[in-house]
Order: structure tokens, then C-alpha cells, then sequence
């Protein structure tokens, strides 16, 4: 015996902080901030309104459009369906999940988001997507508690077929990464219990 053997460690292994994991079915989720993206994304979720003011550059407009030109534009536009998702090309896919309704008091509802989110895991597995990032949709303009976000989204999870998306990335401040996995597991052991 060693005069080391009687002598606790001082040291615990802690779980990092920034990146949460956790596997529902062949997915892998993983609960990170924005700026420590766990890894590539083919397609991002944003949060968006029926007219996609949200999600608007304002440097697409240009000086040098005469401003009757730029009305008549306005007044053939039609709002976007409450609950679709607007697919945006670029690198990554931009999916633009409609969830607002400026029109409305709120403008944010559970039933819309719940909507926007069958829309946008539809349109993943139909365009074969691997990776993709999403925010805690309503949590931060439509002031959904995170834990309605997880379990919605682990209620949609489950109602869905998943056969390409392999990792979904919420993008999710600390401590909101634990906290939003935590929910999202406690709804799946309530479910199988």
C-alpha cells in the first residue's frame, strides 16, 4: 500500500458548461450558446413574422429605387401563412419558421409555433438535411419559458419521422442549454412512464 492510497482526491470531473448533449433516437442534440457552435450546419431556423420584417436586410432596400416603384411592390405582397416555414437559399439553408403575427395581441401563439416546427422538421427530411441549427423559437420575442419550447419540440420530435436529420443544434445561452435539456428529457421520461 501506497502512502497515497488513504488520500482523497481534492478534484471532480465537471460536465463542460457551453455544450449539452443528449440523443433522442439516431439524433443528437446538442445545447449550445451561438457563439460555440458545436459543429457545421447545413440549415438554420429563424424566427420570423407573416410580413418577414424579422429577418429583413435593410440594406436590400435601395436608394436608388423610386419610391412608387417600391410601393407597388409592397401592395403585391402577401403575407406569409402563419405556422409555414419560408426556405431562404444560401450557406447555410436559411428556414424561416413563421411564428409572429404583427397583427395580433400577442403575436406570438404555442399552437403557431407547434405549427412552424412540423413545417420546418417536413421540410428537413425532405431536402435530406444532416445538421441543422435552431433557437429557442418564442423564447425571446414570443416570451416562451424554455421549458415549453423543449417540451413542444420533444412533442414534435416524436409525432415526426426522422430519417436524415442526425444533429440538431439548439442554440441556447448558459445556463438555458442545461435547463433546455433537462426539460426535454423529463417530458421523454414522463412519456414513457
Amino acid at each position: 500500500m501506497n502512502e497515497n492510497d488513504h488520500i482523497k482526491p481534492e478534484f471532480r470531473l465537471i460536465q463542460g458548461g457551453l455544450h449539452q448533449s443528449a440523443a433522442f433516437g439516431a439524433v443528437r442534440i446538442v445545447a449550445a450558446p451561438e457563439e460555440s457552435q458545436p459543429f457545421p450546419v447545413e440549415a438554420m431556423t429563424y424566427e420570423e413574422d407573416t410580413f418577414l420584417i424579422m429577418s429583413a436586410d435593410p440594406e436590400e432596400i435601395h436608394p436608388e429605387i423610386h419610391p412608387i416603384r417600391l410601393m407597388m411592390e409592397l401592395e403585391d405582397f402577401k403575407p406569409k401563412k402563419i405556422g409555414s416555414v419560408v426556405v431562404k437559399n444560401g450557406r447555410p439553408l436559411r428556414l424561416l419558421a413563421v411564428i409572429h403575427d404583427v397583427n395580433h395581441e400577442p403575436t406570438c401563439r404555442d399552437g403557431w409555433v407547434e405549427k412552424a416546427l412540423h413545417a420546418v422538421f417536413r421540410e428537413v427530411e425532405r431536402r435530406g438535411i444532416q445538421s441543422l441549427g435552431m433557437p429557442l423559437l418564442a423564447t425571446r420575442h414570443g416570451r416562451m419559458p424554455c421549458s415549453r419550447f423543449a417540451r413542444m419540440l420533444g412533442r414534435v420530435l416524436a409525432q415526426t419521422e426522422i430519417k436524415s436529420l442526425k444533429r440538431l443544434w439548439i442554440m441556447a445561452p448558459v445556463p438555458d442549454n442545461r435547463n433546455f435539456l433537462k426539460f426535454f428529457m423529463d417530458n421523454l421520461r414522463l412519456k414513457e412512464a
